[in-house]
């Protein structure tokens, strides 16, 4: 990977398909869901819907997005909510566990970051985030910052979750700078365009970043 991070002030990192290499992971979610392949087909289609739209809260998100579901394969919403933290999630990360593994890179990556004092944080349009780290064989606690795009309110590539996360990322940063004396407070203040967007998708990530006005890399 070919990223001088010193160049930044913030690293964000999409996780599917980018902290590790995703190739076959729908061939082993259909395998482990094949009595419930609408349920799948169901949800795909209720995330299409609802991408880059903002709700507000994380609730106010997943019922739309529970809805979505409910009306795409005619069940209850209740019964979508159940399926998706019940089976679906942990399913994603049983299936990381047993045959994925994060890529060579990522490792010197989390490193350079703490070397240089640079927050890095992970941002997903999945839930049970930690879960999948941790199934990839990393540690949630490496960084700064683990959040899943539903706790901003919506899917990205949505303009206001992704203003929330710098808002977030932005205290971060102040707090590990430390001013010197008769520097103004200004100069130590995360601008966007000193933010990197990691992610192996334009549509979400790269625009997530465009939305903010952040730099953005494509793995």
């Amino acid at each position: 990977m070919n990223i001088n991070i010193s160049s930044y002030n913030a690293i964000i990192c999409d996780l599917d398909g980018t902290l590790y290499d995703k190739r076959n992971i729908v061939r082993y979610l259909l395998i482990g869901e094949r009595y419930r392949l609408n349920f799948l087909a169901s949800e795909r289609k209720a995330r299409a819907k609802l991408k880059g739209k903002w709700f507000g809260t994380q609730e106010a998100f997943y019922n739309a997005y529970f809805k979505e579901m409910a009306n795409e394969y005619l069940l209850s919403e209740e019964a979508a909510r159940t399926w998706y933290f019940s089976n679906y999630m942990p399913l994603m990360a049983e299936v990381l566990k047993k045959h994925y593994t994060h890529r060579e890179w990522v490792p010197q990556l989390i490193t350079d970051c703490h070397n240089n004092n640079i927050p890095i944080v992970v941002y997903s349009d999945y839930d049970f985030v930690e879960e999948k780290l941790r199934a990839i064989d990393l540690n949630p606690a490496d960084f700064d910052l683990v959040i899943a795009a539903s706790e901003l309110g919506g899917l990205k590539p949505c303009r206001e979750a992704a203003q929330q996360l710098i808002d977030r990322l932005s205290k971060i940063f102040e707090s590990k700078e430390k001013p010197i004396a008769g520097e103004p407070p200004e100069l130590i203040h995360l601008e966007p365009n000193n933010i990197l967007f990691i992610g192996d998708r334009d549509d979400t990530d790269g625009k997530s970043a465009e939305a903010v006005g952040a730099k953005f890399y494509k793995v």
